[in-house]
């Protein structure tokens, strides 16, 4: 039986009461309507042919203006249709006999289809903090459908509902100001469920999506409205367990030709302009476009009521392609067309100017080429605790009793509850870079905006609306974040863990710049790992690159012997950063997020090695200085919207730490017949914003030795040193008045650390042994509203440490010791999760790609480190002497123009001493004796204390310096007459053993070697060290006389 009706012509959007919610419109349509007579049942058929099953079909063709309309709320009355008209039947169902033969056939399934002959809207509607909005698909051709299979029958197993949904090249909108969110040529959906015949036993959904061609716009409120959409579509009644059914959503993704569209602004500024204005939209973009992504998410529901749901979360995507979209109005847009249109570069297969996945991609216009990869691997493991709708006035059961208990919005903790937990671990490699300045800019703004302060995107015309009274910006941001009809739940404000690893693996660098015949500069590393963890209390960050090697090579004609020259390289040993964020919630609303009060970051170097020629180094220069540029050009810097200036005073407040530390540079530069040899060991920085009361931000540098030296070549393997620099040691403490401190900001400041480092303490040097035992909370309310003392007497900063409570590779003096290699150290590339394994060894993804079995360690035992001369930071980094206070203020008042040293950068060299000589540590200052009469010479000496001297005291101290230097010229002056050779050796025997090293070529033809009269030079400085040891107790620093 076939029945078709047309359906007469209905008027477009006819008007219909404001409470009717219209779920589908058509102009005009057809309804097919087929359905077979069912006849008896036969004998199988000879040639094993199925039987085909009885037609039952309903047909609906739409063919002229539709629109269909639906969301949480049409999907609750469609639930409430479904169990009128179909009941659920509370025991098992019973199983559908198969008619026998002569028995009259039965229907099994009726089968419906939803034809789109005509372009088609779709729009989704739900409802958050009582406003409507709107997910709006456009699909512009015809030929869309929908196709649904329901079961009319029972097997033994149950039965089973397919679901069809073929949608063409939609394009998908929101209704926020950023409206773009997809388009693609095609999306299949195919959801196949399977029911069990008992009404509460396990139901299995497969979900499966497939999409051709999609591009993605992806923001971070993208994930805020869906969220919203899924919580109005969930259940808003409490659970019950009469009406529980246990189910599993397997969801699968698959799409080719991916391109996902993520925007990079400063500040997350955004221009929302509309697609038909004539001005186009002036946004950057960082491009990811993958041939084939694979998706995997299962979703488990087992159990009523859970008390955690553990969930996991695959990606897989094969080459990759990174771009950049940058608008022709955009100051760096000419300046990276010049240099990707002039780029050459080093492949597998040759000089190539494009990436091998260039053409495997649709073009784009101003779009550059950034990187590539050809695998990567995302995985996600998410233990979430469920949050159940409940009654809160039901007090007689102890889930809601155990709630409320938490606390209103005034007195509620987020520590009071368990973390959610997402443990995220993504494997890319190997990777192909086109390293540009302004990508690497653009990839922190996507870090900013993603995961940072600037999450809230800002139209670019919001300041134009703010002043026409279209946008209303409230004086606290919490106003937007509150909803007053929602009663507060603490549950909402679950505290959140996340463990971050990432791997990168044969890494290729070419280092861009404008070249047409030559390639460009090319480094590889090997690895590069990035470890973090963040919780409510702190935030630990970890970034290993293992040695990295760049190779760069000039095309000038050399002689035969000196062709190796055309190769030159540069590598690092290693490189560890580590940042560790201390975080707090006290004194915050729930609504929000933890706060940042005090930072530390340490940036640990290796070895650096370079042999270069001044044509190679010309190049790397060429590349710093475009890379330098792009890094720092602020045309168009864009400040941050108003709503987050409101927030910007904590950066002014919080506590920042940096460390540096590199363990040597090696620089050979050398052309034919010549060679600059520079050698610096070690560098060691810190910096800190609060070293005492008196001075907020200051830095103490020490460079260890200096060595530079000129070499000519006379014949082959025959260099003649002309000329050499030695320092022996720079030492550097510096303080900066660009923020001159005032007893209020002090006073600020150090409420705001005490008031929320009270808890946990650790910014050790904040506290005193008197505070620490007068330290008792036995308020119920929170800790922050407790009375802070206002005392500003620091005992020490946290530059160096001195608390097990610090991220750090190092504590304490040994920071500052020349003869400690922070990369030879044991704990050097430890995980940050298993400190017990290297980095490598402790990364999930690497076990099945690699086998280290053995990483050894050299170390520099702690003798040696306890025999070296320790550098001290200034005073204003370490105050720990213990001189009366009484007696130093009596000498200010004397000289009351003794304000020196705090301003001042002050640099010292010490003298190198003989290696048989035992080091020990001496600072410059003065000691008093409390019965001294002044008059006696002999009874000064040089102490330990740590006294700042007065101007008195620099006058003579610097008598007593000229004396000695006096001395001294006596002495070279006798040593110049007995031996000239002796005098012409005393510079090239002074150098470290370690820095006698000169860069060799792989070549053998060449060999670099330095040749010095070693025993005459040993000889003489031995000799010259004897008389300054006798001659230094003769003449010493002057004490400063007391009072008896």
């Amino acid at each position: 039986m076939f029945t078709q009706l047309n359906l007469p012509p209905i008027p477009p959007s006819k008007h219909v009461d404001s409470d009717v919610f219209q779920i589908f419109e058509c102009s005009e349509g057809e309804l097919e309507y087929e359905q077979d007579v069912p006849g008896k049942m036969i004998e199988p058929l000879e040639n094993g042919e199925r039987i085909p099953d009885v037609a039952w079909e309903i047909r609906i063709k739409c063919n002229k203006e539709t629109k269909i309309a639906y969301g949480p709320w049409a999907d609750r009355q469609r639930e409430l249709l479904w169990q009128y008209f179909l009941p659920t039947i509370y025991e098992d169902s019973p199983i559908t006999l198969e008619p026998s033969i002569g028995q009259t056939r039965i229907f099994k399934s009726v089968h419906f289809r939803l034809l789109f002959n005509c372009p088609t809207i779709l729009d989704l509607y739900f409802m958050h903090k009582m406003k409507l909005q709107q997910l709006h698909i456009e699909c512009p051709v015809k030929g869309s459908y929908l196709d649904a299979i329901l079961p009319f029958s029972t097997n033994p197993d149950g039965f089973d509902t397919f679901l069809s949904i073929d949608i063409l090249q939609p394009i998908i909108r929101t209704n926020l100001s950023f409206s773009p969110f997809a388009q693609t040529d095609n999306i299949n959906i195919n959801i196949h469920i399977h029911y069990p015949r008992l009404w509460n036993s396990l139901q299995n959904w497969l979900i499966d999506i497939t999409t051709k061609n999609p591009q993605i716009y992806f923001i971070f409120e993208h994930k805020n409205f869906f969220q919203a959409l899924i919580n109005d579509w969930s259940s808003s009644s409490p659970p019950d367990i009469y009406s529980f059914t246990p189910f599993v959503y397997n969801i699968t993704v698959h799409g080719d030709q991916v391109e996902i569209l993520i925007p990079c602004n400063q500040g997350n500024w955004i221009d929302c302009s509309n697609e038909n204005a004539q001005q186009p939209a002036e946004n950057n973009y960082v491009s990811l476009c993958a041939k084939s992504l694979v998706l995997t998410y299962p979703l488990p529901f087992f159990e009523f009521c859970p008390k955690v749901t553990a969930m996991d979360l695959t990606v897989e995507t094969e080459d990759v392609l990174v771009r950049l979209v940058i608008p022709r109005s955009n100051q760096m847009y000419y300046i990276i067309e010049g240099l990707d249109m002039h780029k050459r570069f080093y492949t597998p297969d040759g000089i190539k100017s494009q990436l091998s996945l260039s053409d495997a991609f649709n073009k784009r216009d101003d779009c550059f080429e950034c990187g590539e990869t050809s695998h990567l691997k995302v995985l996600v493991q998410i233990l979430l605790h469920s949050s159940p709708p409940i009654d809160t006035n039901r007090t007689d059961l102890l889930y809601v009793q155990q709630v409320r208990s938490m606390g209103n919005r005034q007195t509620f903790h987020p520590n009071k509850l368990d973390y959610d937990i997402f443990n995220i671990e993504i494997d890319i490699g190997p990777v192909n870079l086109l390293l540009h300045g302004l990508f690497i800019k653009n990839l922190w703004w996507v870090k900013e905006n993603l995961f940072g302060w600037d999450q809230m995107y800002h139209d670019i015309h919001e300041p134009d609306l703010i002043r026409e009274n279209k946008i209303i910006i409230p004086d606290d941001p919490l106003v937007n974040m509150i909803d007053e009809d929602c009663p507060f739940d603490p549950r909402y404000f679950r505290p959140l863990m996340v463990t971050l690893r990432v791997a990168l693996h044969n890494i290729t660098v070419h280092l861009i710049y404008h070249t047409d015949n030559e390639p460009c500069p090319i480094g590889f590393c090997e690895r590069l790992c990035v470890e973090m963890t963040t919780d409510l209390n702190e935030t630990r960050l970890q970034v290993v690159i293992l040695p990295v090697n760049v190779y760069v090579e000039d095309t000038v004609v050399r002689n035969k012997s000196d062709q190796h020259l055309s190769s030159g390289s540069l590598q690092l040993s290693g490189l560890i950063m580590r940042g560790h964020a201390m975080l707090s919630h006290e004194g915050l609303p729930p609504e929000r997020e933890t706060l940042e009060y005090a930072w530390q970051m340490e940036i640990l170097l290796g070895k650096i090695s370079a042999r270069v020629t001044t044509i190679q180094m010309e190049k790397i220069l060429a590349f710093l200085k475009n890379f330098y540029l792009q890094i720092n050009a602020n045309e168009y810097t864009l400040i941050r919207s108003p709503v987050m200036d409101k927030t910007k005073w904590i950066e002014k407040l919080k506590y920042d730490v940096l460390r540096f530390s590199l363990d040597s540079v090696d620089l050979s530069i050398i052309e034919v017949g010549n060679a600059l040899h520079a050698q610096v060991a070690p560098v060691r920085l810190c910096m800190c914003n609060m070293h005492t009361s008196l001075c907020n931000e200051s830095l103490t540098l020490k460079v260890g030795t200096i060595q530079i030296r000129q070499l000519v070549r006379l014949y082959p393997s025959s260099w003649l040193e002309a000329g050499s620099i030695h320092i022996p040691e720079l030492h550097m403490n510096a303080k900066f008045d660009c923020h001159p401190p005032t007893q209020i900001n002090i006073i600020e400041q150090i409420e705001f650390l005490r008031r929320h480092d009270q808890q946990t303490q650790r910014l050790h040097f904040l506290y005193n042994i008197k505070s620490q035992q007068l330290t008792t909370i036995t308020n119920l309310r929170r800790p922050s509203n407790l009375s802070l003392s206002t005392n500003i007497s620091l005992s020490s900063c946290a530059c160096l440490g001195g608390s097990s409570n610090y991220y750090t590779l190092v504590q304490g003096e040994q920071f500052f010791k020349s003869s400690f290699r922070l990369s030879e150290q044991p704990l050097f590339g430890r995980s940050l999760f298993r400190p017990d394994l290297h980095v490598i060894h402790s990364h999930p993804v690497f076990q099945h790609k690699y086998n280290w079995h053995t990483y050894r360690h050299s170390s520099v035992s702690n003798e040696q480190l306890n025999n070296e001369e320790t550098f001290y930071p200034f005073d204003f980094c370490r105050q720990k002497s213990q001189i009366n206070q009484q007696e130093l203020r009596n000498s200010n008042q004397n000289h009351s123009d003794s304000n020196i040293s705090m301003n001042l950068n002050s640099f010292q060299q010490t003298k190198r001493k003989s290696l048989s000589e035992k080091k020990s540590h001496k600072r410059l200052s003065v000691s008093t004796t409390p019965y001294s009469t002044g008059t006696d010479d002999s009874s000064s000496s040089i102490t330990t204390n740590d006294v700042y001297l007065t101007p008195a005291e620099h006058l003579s101290l610097n008598a007593s310096r000229q004396t000695n230097l006096n001395i001294t010229n006596n002495i070279l002056e006798s040593l110049v007459s007995t031996d000239t050779l002796h005098r012409s050796s005393i510079t090239s025997s002074s150098i470290p053993a370690h820095f006698n090293f000169l860069a060799r070529s792989s070549d053998d033809e060449e060999t670099l070697s330095i040749k010095s009269s070693d025993s005459s030079s040993t000889d003489s400085l031995a000799a010259f060290e004897e008389i300054l040891e006798k001659q230094q107790p003769e003449k010493s620093i002057p004490q400063k006389k007391s009072p008896s």
